[in-house]
């Protein structure tokens, strides 16, 4: 494991604050941030970058004095070999590990879990576009030209049409992408129930919230560049 001490002299935090900092949308007030215009999505997506690599982010604050983050994370030492071959890729091979161009519709209620998805989906390139209910998903998804999506990610649970019965309707659109859009299911508890249902319904695969990267990775991989 490696250990990240980062230190600064600024203004510092309250420990009220402190016990806070990792919920999205937190922000210290302080007089001399008038011009500062983060949204205090920063801290929950280093976070949860430091958790996926098995490691841990923690901070220290007093007012005034300044601040110290201590990030802790894995790391495995890079095979020579395997390394040079990455590197030996081709442009083309790059632009698929990216997703540079693919279009995700993203089918969720809560706008904290759209701001947060779409922060970290926008880190590997693809564009997500967002509808606040299924009936509203299945509206934006007809009015788009056949094949304008790569990929849905639909929430289960939401109000006027949950994404079960969103997923029906898309699959009983006349036209060819509505059979074969890679449809995913989004829950924040991933029941058998839940499984079944939506492999009935058309999904083809389930994710848990909040969203782990390299998971989404692996089916984006799998979805988009080997069918």
């Amino acid at each position: 494991s490696y250990d990240f001490i980062f230190s600064d002299s600024g203004i510092g935090m309250e420990e009220e604050f402190i016990q806070h900092i990792f919920e999205p949308f937190s922000r210290a007030e302080a007089a001399s941030a008038i011009d500062d215009d983060g949204v205090g999505l920063g801290m929950p997506i280093a976070q949860n970058i430091a958790r996926m690599m098995g490691g841990t982010i923690s901070v220290k604050s007093l007012p005034g004095k300044g601040s110290q983050f201590a990030v802790t994370v894995i790391l495995r030492l890079q095979n020579p070999v395997q390394y040079a071959n990455v590197c030996d890729k081709d442009s083309e091979d790059i632009q698929d590990v990216s997703f540079r161009g693919c279009k995700i519709l993203l089918v969720e209620d809560n706008e904290l879990n759209q701001e947060i998805a779409m922060e970290l989906i926008g880190e590997i390139g693809a564009r997500v576009e967002c509808a606040s209910d299924g009936r509203k998903g299945l509206r934006r998804f007809a009015e788009m030209p056949e094949g304008y999506y790569d990929m849905i990610l639909m929430d289960i649970q939401m109000p006027v049409m949950n994404g079960f019965e969103a997923t029906r309707a898309i699959r009983k659109l006349p036209r060819a992408d509505a059979a074969t859009i890679p449809i995913i299911a989004l829950s924040a508890n991933v029941s058998s129930e839940d499984i079944v249902a939506g492999r009935e319904s058309g999904m083809n695969g389930h994710l848990a919230k909040p969203l782990d990267i390299p998971q989404l990775i692996e089916r984006m991989n799998f979805w988009l560049n080997s069918h």
